[in-house]
């Protein structure tokens, strides 16, 4: 089994990408800085916590590597 070792944190919102870009366009839209918004309005952030014993680490590792070297499909 590989770990990175890396700190996880949890957010409390149900869609953090959305909710991260949503914020963005509210600070563009309004001339506001982005820090300031995400500051007042952000999901909050669970403690530290460690990842979940078992799963398919493995397989999914595997994966990521895979995504990671890829650079993209032939345009021509």
């Amino acid at each position: 089994m590989i770990a990175t070792g890396a700190t996880v944190h949890m957010s409390t919102s149900v869609e953090a990408v959305a909710d991260g870009a949503a914020l963005q366009a509210a600070a563009c839209l309004h001339g506001d800085d982005v820090r300031d918004v995400r500051d007042a309005r952000a999901a909050e952030l669970l403690p530290d916590t460690q990842p979940r014993p078992g799963g398919a680490l493995e397989e999914l590792f595997a994966r990521y590597l895979a995504a990671a070297e890829w650079r993209g499909g032939d345009r021509s």
